[in-house]
């Protein structure tokens, strides 16, 4: 359950800063979201060639996939499925940070928790991110060999079925 709690939580900070929801405090911690303008930049600054058209749709969907995902997670609701859309995403952003790497692109700056530097404080593009990137796919396969465990909605869900047969 730690484990649910703690890859789902992430995944809902990591949408919620790239949503350009308001800014708050944590004790001494400002906690200033990007706007999707500026996550829609950091996709740009992969230099990946996508259609605007595309890069406008990733830089709403991905935001919304990983706030839903983590959501799900946290909360034990689909939780294989929701641990394989991070998995996946994880794979898809650790390929884009190694084609980064591999291009000698050294200076692009990762939005991915916003202000709050976590992991990875400030630092442009690098193996810290792709470990990190590790770290939360390992997390999401972990969780979809155990599922949502003991507390989550799918075992709720499950147990409240009948197991009659007539």
């Amino acid at each position: 359950m730690l484990l649910r709690v703690a890859l789902g939580s992430l995944m809902l900070l990591s949408g919620y800063m790239k949503l350009g929801g308001p800014a708050f405090t944590l004790g001494e911690l400002h906690v200033a979201p990007l706007q999707p303008f500026d996550f829609m930049a950091s996709i740009r600054a992969f230099k990946l060639g996508l259609p605007e058209g595309l890069v406008a749709f990733l830089g709403h969907v991905i935001p919304w996939t990983e706030l839903l995902a983590g959501l799900f997670i946290l909360i034990g609701l689909w939780t294989r499925s929701a641990a394989l859309l991070v998995a996946t995403l994880m794979v898809v952003f650790a390929g884009g940070i190694t084609s980064l790497l591999l291009r000698g692109y050294t200076d692009v700056k990762c939005p991915c928790f916003g202000a709050l530097g976590l992991f990875c404080g400030d630092r442009p593009m690098g193996v810290c991110h792709l470990i990190r990137n590790t770290g939360f796919f390992t997390a999401a396969a972990a969780l979809m060999y155990m599922g949502h465990g003991r507390l989550g909605i799918d075992g709720l869900l499950r147990n409240g079925k009948s197991t009659c047969r007539t």
